[in-house]
């Protein structure tokens, strides 16, 4: 079902190739109905009770270029977001996150990025014994890891100049410590979500955001509020009658 966003955006980009055919027309986006690239983002109130939604390790390189790109998709990379903005509705757009290990257990949800130096690099000693707190911290309260855990695994090509560290997720497996790994109430009991080059970006950045979990009334009165803000912003763009 992951790749369902990634063909929607796909088809968008033949589309405006296609519209495009045989004109001098600056590249822009096509409208197609229903695709995640253009639903609404909502985010509310961490759920469970929770100060943050999620928590990143700093001992995680790369997931903290994760977290930044989904920053930026909510405040202004969006179309629903940037309709938000521009009604002045900024009140719940913003990821609560932390990084401080202290803290790990006032977070919903604990991000974690895959490529080849993850569990072979140099700090991942410390991502380990992080990884094991954070684990069991979850099993103790009863939740299900495969809600708790967003993985996210490089999916990038490297570039000239750039290196990315994609690797096939078997291999990321088979570097994982083995109480790490286990099945069920491990790891990597969640689906990992491929972190593509743009265009593609758009999809996995879509993909991460709806993977995060939020408290339900908070996203009722962020529906109520929302429609309240639409209304302010409609009236006060009504052409104004001219006595």
């Amino acid at each position: 079902y992951r790749s369902g966003p990634f063909q929607d955006l796909a088809l968008q980009l033949i589309c405006v190739q296609a519209l495009q055919l045989g004109k001098d027309v600056a590249s822009g986006e096509a409208f197609i109905a229903n695709t995640l690239s253009h639903a609404m983002l909502i985010l509310g109130r961490p759920a469970g009770g929770k100060q943050h939604h999620l928590y990143f390790s700093t001992n995680n390189p790369g997931a903290e270029l994760v977290v930044d790109e989904l920053q930026r998709e909510l405040s202004s990379g969006s179309s629903s977001a940037r309709s938000l903005m521009e009604c002045g509705f900024t009140r719940r757009m913003q990821l609560k996150v932390t990084h401080d290990i202290a803290m790990v257990g006032s977070a919903h949800q604990f991000l974690v990025y895959l490529n080849d130096s993850t569990h072979c690099g140099p700090s991942a000693p410390m991502l380990h014994e992080e990884l094991r707190v954070a684990l069991k911290s979850c099993l103790a309260e009863g939740r299900d890891p495969r809600s708790y855990f967003v993985l996210v695994h490089e999916a990038r090509t490297d570039t000239d100049g750039s290196s990315f560290g994609k690797t096939l997720f078997s291999a990321i497996i088979e570097a994982t410590p083995g109480d790490l790994k286990q099945r069920p109430n491990g790891l990597y009991d969640s689906i990992a979500i491929d972190w593509c080059h743009e265009p593609y970006m758009r999809a996995s950045r879509h993909l991460l955001l709806r993977a995060l979990t939020m408290d339900k009334h908070s996203v009722w009165e962020w529906l109520t509020l929302h429609m309240q803000n639409i209304c302010n912003c409609g009236a006060s763009r009504a052409p104004q009658a001219i006595s």
